[in-house]
């Protein structure tokens, strides 16, 4: 068997990564992508919808009236504090705190806020606490913090009750318990604060300290984004645009995200900006969604800074500048964006816009892979197999491209199959590189699904000798050159099946089924088609399914039939699947079925199976299951030209001399345009 081809075991990486839209709160997943344009997967997990977590605290209402200076306020400010009036202490400790109209010092503001907390102002409480859990002007003590959140909690101020429920759910101050941290969620939703529903709905949806519960997520995240909280707002459109959704629902979310995206929200810029790509819930318009991706990215949103890069990597939309790209990517890597972060890197490793250092794109990849970044895992395999920045260490290139491909990246499952395959820095493993090309194969990758037609072909490839007893028992079935003699073509069959030939098992199974040779058995049929199956000899599944459909030496059962059928229509190598088709051209066995025939034979046929051109060739010489057309035939014939067997070769000379100079100009002109299509 040849090798893999070394250049794609070497050199394969990815990048630049596209972070996904439609997944805007927590760790982006990626799809592969050069050039860009597809963003229609609106895959995400629950678990992507973002708590609330900044803690609530008090703040003053702009109290100043028209002419009057700043330093005068402050002035009456700090005469009524120093009075020792409550809620002038605490407006004087936020200015303080803030540096609004006095220099900013957190431990006078401490001072003056702890003023008005003794004094029982329950804001000033609220403040203190959060002053105390977060350190500011003050040693950090959480215990303190949730001390003072409990004080304010008592005059039922909303703030602060959530304050306490986000204490339990961080575990800061008391012991983390998040049934506790809900109950205190829910107290201060109930008093209308609006963090405390957006944090109640996400525990309901993903059944955290609460059991799922969908239908309740979604009333609490509508409380809220009704009240213009703009994360209950993008919470709800996530939800709205999984698939399966209306159109109705599509337009709902895409409101709900631009009114998000209008307060500024940059998570909800880069979810419109999805929104305008993917064409959900309003037109698809790459200007807009350029528009909304670059104020995403500008405010500092590290996928959007990501993905803005790959549209100056690709040229999409906007000019083709690398340099711009990088000043992207790094502006996503300050933000500590893991698709940005691999993107940098691959700059790094390829010296694309950047100076090559392949030590600073090791450092970058293991920064994206430290968030389970799978691309990065992938691209530090490469690394540590090419001694690139690192020590080559072909057992750490191999850990590397494990994670990626149990992480589902398809192109790094084929690769790892490779190395696996041909033993390249790894150990050869031909059953590991086997399940590796399953996965790729089973996700969509056509290399691998032709990696694992060649392997299976060769591995059911006959021995001269087994070929040799086929084919005697072949002729003494048909009478071909000798007398037609069934019991001697059952012993050539039987040493054929014996040596491993899969199609001799399909052969005694039609013998046992017919009562050729042998008594007529439809139970050894059955034990023989079987046998075939399991030795790669798919298209014995149809003569199996009529057994099954028929209740013949085998239950009646039209869920095995259509099992069956199904496996024997379906093969994963072209080969059987054109075999599958002769089984339903000539009846045996089963109800002959031309339409299923031709069907069958022309996909093999499109599948570079030469018996099945030669076949295709035959059907439209002679008008056999489809409308005669000799042009057609002469096109499959040049299709399969120099693979043919000599029948067919001679058949194609005769044909040639048959046809006018135009009908042979239109065939070739047919099996060019196939040609192009099947390599595009």
């Amino acid at each position: 068997m040849d090798n893999p081809r070394n250049e794609i075991i070497a050199n394969w990486q990815h990048g630049p990564v596209v972070s996904r839209y439609f997944m805007p709160l927590l760790v982006g997943l990626a799809t592969l992508a050069l050039p860009l344009k597809s963003f229609a997967s609106l895959e995400r997990s629950d678990d992507q919808i973002a708590d609330h977590a900044m803690k609530a605290f008090w703040a003053p209402k702009e109290s100043k009236k028209a002419g009057t200076p700043l330093t005068d306020q402050i002035l009456q400010v700090m005469d009524q504090a120093k009075a020792g009036k409550p809620q002038a202490q605490l407006r004087l400790g936020w200015a303080y705190f803030n540096g609004q109209g006095l220099p900013k010092d957190e431990k006078e503001a401490a001072k003056w806020v702890r003023k008005a907390a003794d004094k029982g102002l329950a804001d000033a409480q609220n403040f203190y606490g959060i002053m105390c859990a977060d350190g500011r002007g003050v040693p950090k003590d959480p215990v303190e913090g949730f001390r003072w959140y409990q004080k304010a909690a008592l005059q039922n101020k909303s703030e602060a009750i959530y304050n306490i429920g986000l204490a339990y759910a961080n575990g800061e101050g008391v012991e983390q318990n998040w049934e506790t941290a809900d109950a205190y969620y829910r107290k201060a939703a109930d008093l209308g604060y609006l963090p405390a529903m957006q944090n109640l709905g996400k525990s309901y949806l993903i059944g955290r300290g609460v059991p799922v519960d969908r239908n309740e997520a979604m009333g609490w995240f509508r409380k809220a984004a009704a009240k213009g909280l703009p994360q209950s707002q993008l919470a709800l459109a996530s939800i709205l645009v999984q698939p399966g959704r209306t159109e109705a629902e599509n337009a709902e979310a895409f409101e709900l995200a631009h009114s998000a995206a209008n307060q500024g929200f940059p998570a909800a810029e880069y979810f419109l900006a999805g929104c305008y790509s993917d064409g959900c819930g309003v037109l698809q318009n790459h200007a807009e969604e350029l528009k909304w991706l670059r104020r995403s990215a500008e405010a500092g949103y590290g996928e959007a800074d990501a993905k803005l890069g790959i549209y100056y990597s690709a040229g999409d939309g906007v000019p083709k500048d690398i340099n711009e790209a990088v000043k992207w990517y790094k502006k996503g890597v300050k933000a500590g964006d893991a698709c940005a972060q691999c993107n940098l890197g691959l700059c790094y490793a390829n010296g694309t816009g950047v100076e090559k250092d392949d030590v600073e794109a090791v450092r970058l990849y293991r920064l994206s892979g430290a968030q389970n970044y799978a691309m990065a895992w992938n691209n530090l395999g490469i690394q540590y197999a090419n001694g690139r920045g690192v020590p080559a260490d072909p057992q750490e290139a191999l850990k590397y491209f494990r994670k990626a491909a149990e992480a589902g990246i398809v192109k790094t499952q084929f690769n790892l199959g490779c190395r696996l395959l041909i033993g390249k820095g790894v150990p050869l493993d031909k059953q590991e590189a086997i399940t590796w090309f399953k996965k790729a194969a089973a996700a969509g990758d056509a290399s691998a699904k032709s990696m694992l037609t060649k392997m299976q072909e060769e591995a059911s490839a006959p021995s001269k000798e087994a070929s040799d007893e086929q084919n005697l028992g072949a002729k003494y079935l048909n009478g071909l050159g000798v007398p037609k003699d069934p019991l001697e073509a059952i012993k050539h069959f039987q040493k054929a099946a014996e040596l491993g030939f899969a199609d001799a098992y399909f052969v005694l199974g039609n013998c046992a089924s017919q009562g050729q040779g042998v008594p007529q058995d439809y139970s050894k049929a059955a034990e023989l088609y079987t046998k075939a199956i399991q030795l790669g000899a798919t298209h014995a599944a149809i003569a199996l399914a009529q057994l099954y459909k028929d209740g013949k030496g085998v239950p009646q059962s039209d869920t095995e039939a259509e099992k069956y059928f199904k496996m024997g229509e379906t093969a994963p190598n072209p080969k059987y699947v054109f075999l599958a088709g002769l089984i339903y051209q000539s009846g045996q066995g089963v109800p002959k079925d031309m339409v299923k025939a031709v069907r069958l034979c022309r996909f093999a046929a499109e599948h570079g199976v030469p018996r099945a051109q030669e076949q295709m060739a035959y059907f439209y010489a002679t008008g056999t299951g489809v409308a005669k057309d000799r042009v057609e035939a002469y096109k499959w014939l040049l299709i399969g030209s120099g693979k043919l067997d000599a029948n067919g070769e001679k058949y194609a000379k005769t044909l040639h001399g048959e046809l006018l100079p135009s009908e042979i100009a239109e065939a070739e002109n047919r099996a060019k345009n196939f040609t192009a299509e099947t390599a595009h």
